[in-house]
């Protein structure tokens, strides 16, 4: 967390995913006064040093601090988010932390549809073969708080939604690709900012690591294409311009 040390953080946003961050941050800066901005009333806050913003006027907050810890409902459009990144100020996320102080082996899903019944299965596979795995993310866990107690042995499970992945700096080790359709249009600024967001999941991935997905979705094929990740496919049809890992043919799936 090189950006954060000596500077002032606020965290914008301040449900399941804000409160995460505050307490991830308190284990590492006890002694740091953070600031905490939310539309809504901040009830319950657990740190008595916090300095509280809230109320019709919280997003003028982000004037005061150096680091913005932005919740994903918060979208990048937001003028003062942009007035902020314009002025150099570091505007990063719950996800963009937790991917890079994870130690272990991060294997994200993402998709416009799908993405929690597929993390569930392949939680629950793994789960079988591994004895260090943790389902979290959009599913409803946030990241950081199961980063303690892990290491290089720890695999995690991470759903992420288009909002969590719409200004991540780093790929997980394996990603999943499931599908991309229009929604959401009005948080990313239309369809190909959605799309940018959704192949922010491959985009950082190296010659080491894995991709995911569906070739024949034209979307979803053409982000894999430029990947330079490791390719695995999948496809409700075989198509024998690929290699497939696991198709579907006469109701069965073949590999």
């Amino acid at each position: 967390m090189a950006e954060i040390e000596g500077k002032s953080i606020l965290i914008l946003g301040y449900g399941r995913e804000g409160q995460s961050v505050h307490k991830y941050l308190l284990k590492h800066y006890p002694d740091r006064v953070i600031g905490i901005a939310d539309l809504n009333e901040v009830k319950d806050c657990f740190d008595s040093k916090a300095k509280i913003h809230s109320g019709a006027n919280y997003l003028s907050a982000i004037s005061e601090y150096d680091v913005i810890v932005r919740s994903p409902g918060i979208t990048l459009l937001t003028p003062e988010i942009q007035a902020a990144r314009s002025s150099g100020k570091e505007v990063t996320s719950a996800t963009n932390i937790f991917l890079s102080e994870c130690q272990g082996t991060i294997v994200g899903i993402t998709g416009t549809k799908g993405k929690s019944t597929t993390s569930t299965l392949i939680f629950a596979i793994l789960s079988k073969h591994y004895p260090d795995v943790k389902l979290v993310g959009n599913i409803g866990q946030p990241s950081l708080d199961y980063l303690e107690g892990a290491n290089e042995e720890t695999i995690f499970v991470l759903e992420l939604s288009s909002y969590q992945l719409s200004d991540v700096q780093s790929s997980p080790n394996i990603s999943v690709l499931l599908n991309i359709v229009p929604e959401h249009l009005d948080y990313h600024g239309g369809f190909a900012g959605y799309v940018a967001a959704k192949e922010n999941i491959l985009k950082y991935q190296t010659k080491q690591d894995i991709i995911v997905g569906n070739p024949n979705h034209e979307t979803v094929g053409q982000a894999i294409h430029k990947s330079v990740a490791q390719k695995i496919y999948f496809s409700p049809e075989k198509n024998f311009d690929y290699d497939y890992t696991a198709y579907i043919e006469d109701g069965y799936i073949r590999r």
